[in-house]
């Protein structure tokens, strides 16, 4: 044979299937005994390991032409196969004196020679060597290893040695920006010396925090435009009102311009801070807001004082504003924590508590004699009943301080109990509303009633009363026949039944004409055909009377009608399926105190276009955008999701609605906008809510949400995220077709 071509290896990547791989070059020998050398390569590491002769592969072919190697398994796509030929190298030819010349066995002693040969080179060609050019006389040679060293020449340029490396200094210096362009880093060694410098670029003062907007110097009550604010006034030490713009340039900032005015201290609301952007030295002006704030038509009107800082600004600057708010003011009165807990005794250092669950009903109040603040006030406590007026000694008020429409009025009745430790008061019930939760902070407040006067007792018999008489002289004037009130003839008073000429216009209020309708008419069904009265107003108000269907005439099309209000307990979900096209182009849930099963969870509302058999729930069915406020401050969400989700999608508990005791759920109102329409069913909202933090605060939210499909909804389905509606109402009411 002869070998003509110079190729020796060959490489293949694995794909999980191919076995054989052809040599595409001549070897010697075959099997087992082919001369023939294979490495598999982890192509991500580039590890390498020598595979074994039938462990991992097998060869057909050779003997002086090209063969296979075939796999054991095929090789996986992680790896490559290396396939190089190996020839032994060893001479084996022996020729015998005087035989005939053995030319066969002459070529394969040649054709190993050259194969020996290539292989060597290729071995050689991947060696580190001088360009061809050189002339010079530098050797090669290593010097032996040397830890953490590193290879280099010599000062002469004539051998190797070990190193530590050739930078000898290196230093570091400033390269100055400018105001909205990127610094140039720079880099330079110098080759003598191996000194390296560097130079990094320092960025410019970032803007003071807050929303970025405009300054406009023009002064007119009237819309800044998109991204601006003005004054009332061009000298901002002389302005009264702040004009903001309902939006920054790109997002509605409106909800959280018209909450500057929440606090409940006083005058100062808050104090808003405008300083230059990007250069927050210049200017700078601090205004405080010092009343309710005014939501415009695209704009919001503040009122604002004028505090310090620069009097006037360019127009067109670019400003940032932020806010600051006032805290709010505190309650008069002893400061406690309210216990739910109704036993009769010491409820705790700094704890008040009732003997009855329902406000209504309860006799005796349970109090520390150390308030809050652990502070000893039983003596002033025990003084209340000191007023000689026994049956109405004074009033106590108990009010909930991060709700004061949560309060309940009672009337000290009768004597104080010094317990142990606590002060057991006598009380009747005046006045309340709303609840108290366990651990509710709360004040109590007390009114002392005068004592009672004194008075000669000329009357002898029960019920008689002293008048004085037509001698101007103090007389008795016994108590009148049943039925009889007391009367006055302009100068004279008496017992005597009630004339006609005595009951005054309008004296007979609703209640009492209620009783009257309930209790002396017989009740049937009204027809539209029935008589009622009215007052005119056209008339001076008087009595006139219509029929029934007169005021269903006025109701007309565009007056919302009650279709239905259901009490939910327990409940996985709340199904309307009464969607009528007939009658309503659209719809409106009210909420009252919708709350979860479970804590940390959402309010979701779905459509469903096959009456109500199944509700749309697929992973993006629906689109929100969500503004409000929740525990950790203002909120701007847009999202797809399953269903359209009335406080966002937020993973953490300032948004997400709990369960615990005294949080009481979620409470607003839902529009659904014309259902049966078969376009984009449109769904807007606003509700509050209490996070499953807790917070006193709540949540804020204002929406709008899409179905994102074309369709005629029929059904609509309110429920939470997780576990059943434990309770709540909700109320349907429908807008009657115009």
């Amino acid at each position: 044979m002869t070998v003509t071509a110079t190729t020796n290896t060959k490489s293949y990547t694995g794909d999980g299937s191919t076995t054989s791989f052809p040599t595409t070059f001549a070897f010697q020998g075959t099997g087992s005994s082919a001369e023939l050398e294979v490495i598999e390569r982890t192509i991500a590491t580039g590890a390498e390991t020598t595979k074994s002769y039938t462990t991992h592969y097998t060869v057909t072919g050779g003997s002086g032409s090209t063969g296979t190697v075939v796999a054991a398994s095929a090789p996986a796509d992680t790896v490559q196969w290396h396939i190089r030929r190996k020839t032994t190298q060893t001479q084996t030819t022996d020729y015998t004196a005087n035989d005939p010349f053995a030319a066969d066995t002459h070529e394969n002693a040649l054709d190993r020679l050259a194969m020996v040969q290539q292989e060597q080179q290729t071995d050689i060609d991947k060696t580190t060597k001088f360009p061809d050019t050189y002339t010079g006389g530098a050797s090669a040679a290593l010097p032996e290893p040397s830890a953490s060293k590193l290879l280099g020449w010599n000062s002469d340029a004539d051998a190797l040695e070990n190193t530590t490396g050739r930078v000898s200094s290196v230093s570091v210096s400033n390269v100055a920006t400018s105001s909205g362009s990127p610094g140039t880093a720079t880099a330079s060694f110098t080759t003598s010396s191996g000194a390296l410098a560097l130079g990094l670029p320092i960025g410019q003062t970032g803007m003071m925090g807050g929303v970025s907007m405009q300054y406009s110097t023009t002064t007119a009550d009237a819309d800044p435009g998109a991204g601006f604010i003005r004054l009332n006034n061009a000298s901002l030490n002389s302005a009264t009102i702040m004009y903001v713009d309902d939006s920054d340039g790109t997002t509605d900032i409106s909800a959280w311009v018209q909450s500057w005015d929440d606090a409940t201290s006083g005058s100062t609301k808050g104090y808003i801070t405008i300083a230059g952007n990007p250069n927050p030295a210049s200017p700078m002006v601090i205004f405080k807001v010092t009343g309710a704030v005014t939501d415009a038509s695209g704009y919001t009107k503040v009122p604002v004082s004028y505090v310090a800082g620069s009097t006037s600004m360019s127009n067109n600057a670019e400003i940032s504003v932020a806010f600051s708010p006032s805290g709010d003011s505190d309650y008069a009165g002893l400061d406690y924590t309210f216990s739910t807990t109704t036993t009769d005794s010491d409820p705790g250092t700094g704890i008040i508590r009732l003997n009855n669950g329902t406000l209504g009903s309860v006799t005796a109040i349970y109090i520390d004699d150390a308030d809050a603040n652990s502070a000893d006030v039983s003596a002033y406590i025990l003084s209340w009943d000191d007023s000689t007026n026994t049956a109405d000694r004074g009033q106590v008020r108990v009010t909930k301080k991060s709700a004061p429409a949560n309060y309940a009025i009672y009337k000290l009745s009768g004597a104080s109990t010094d317990a142990s430790g606590y002060v057991k008061l006598a009380v009747t019930h005046v006045d309340s509303n709303g609840s108290f939760a366990d651990t509710d902070a709360v004040a109590i407040e007390f009114t002392r009633s005068g004592n009672a006067g004194s008075l000669s007792d000329p009357m002898t018999t029960r019920g008689d009363i002293i008048a004085r008489d037509s001698s101007n002289a103090t007389a008795r004037l016994a108590v009148g026949s049943a039925n009889t009130v007391l009367k006055s003839d302009g100068t004279d008073v008496s017992y005597g039944t009630v004339a006609t000429a005595m009951i005054a216009n309008n004296a007979v209020d609703e209640t009492k004409l209620k009783d009257a309708l309930v209790a002396d008419f017989t009740e049937v069904t009204v027809a539209a055909g029935d008589s009622i009265l009215l007052g005119d107003v056209s008339d001076s108000g008087n009595t006139k009377r219509d029929t029934v269907q007169g005021i269903l005439d006025l109701a007309g099309g565009g007056a919302w009608a009650l279709i239905s209000s259901t009490d939910l307990s327990s409940a996985a979900s709340f199904n309307f399926t009464a969607v009528d096209a007939s009658a309503y182009d659209g719809y409106m849930m009210y909420l009252m105190n919708v709350i979860p099963a479970n804590d940390e969870v959402f309010l979701w509302v779905r459509t469903s276009t096959n009456g109500g058999s199944s509700y749309d729930s697929g992973s993006a069915n629906y689109s929100n955008d969500i503004l409000g406020v929740d525990g950790s401050g203002s909120v701007h969400d847009q999202f797809s999701a399953t269903a359209i989700s009335l406080n966002g999608d937020k993973a953490d508990n300032n948004a997400r609605i709990g369960s615990a005791a005294g949080e009481d759920g979620v409470s607003g109102h839902v529009m659904i906008h014309a259902p049966h329409l078969a376009k984009l069913t449109n769904v807007t909202w606003q509700v509050n809510l209490t996070n499953a933090n807790g917070d006193s605060g709540g949540g804020f939210f204002v929406g709008a949400g899409r179905r994102l499909s074309s369709a005629d909804v029929d059904a609509f389905q309110v429920l939470f995220s997780g576990g059943n509606i434990e309770s709540g109402t909700i109320t349907v009411l429908g807008l009657k077709n115009s």
